[in-house]
């Protein structure tokens, strides 16, 4: 399966410039509204959530999109949460089977949160950057250094 077959929907062209925003302090409140939401959907099938990426990084720009990762029993049994996401406003937009089983959801109607599910114990969640793993950065003239590199590129897909 290549990586345009993983999208359940016709992506969207991005064809502009990546916009950064300064770090906001209403990210993690944001975080916390969206997790309350979706542990309200999913109740007790809810194994793992946590707010990742470069928004949960406190003091870092990123873009003003939310990572959360989610964990569930199964993620192939999509039937067992997508319906309950899709009531708090998440659609299905990725499906990769041939990696770590990973369904990406969005959040409607601004596509402002991208909710990464997973099975339980899965390597890829320990991989995302979270603010108590990513080492401090230090603010240098057009952009940071200090950090890691965040998004590791998976192979086979372009990015």
């Amino acid at each position: 399966m290549g990586c345009r077959d993983a999208w359940v929907e016709v992506p969207s062209k991005v064809d502009g410039p990546v916009q950064l925003a300064e770090y906001d302090p209403r990210w993690p409140e944001r975080y916390e509204q969206e997790a309350a939401a979706i542990r309200r959907a999913l109740g007790d099938r809810v194994v793992r959530l946590e707010h990742i990426g470069s928004t949960s990084v406190p003091g870092l720009a990123a873009k003003p999109i939310i990572d959360i990762v989610l964990a569930v029993p199964d993620p192939v049994d999509e039937e067992a949460f997508v319906p309950g996401l899709g009531r708090a406003g998440y659609r299905l937009v990725i499906r990769e089977p041939g990696w770590h089983e990973h369904r990406l959801l969005r959040k409607r109607p601004h596509d402002d949160v991208n909710l990464h599910v997973y099975g339980p114990g899965c390597p890829e969640i320990e991989r995302h950057p979270r603010s108590l793993s990513v080492k401090p950065l230090r603010k240098i003239e057009g952009g940071f250094a200090g950090g890691p590199r965040l998004w590791p590129r998976r192979r086979g897909c372009a990015s």
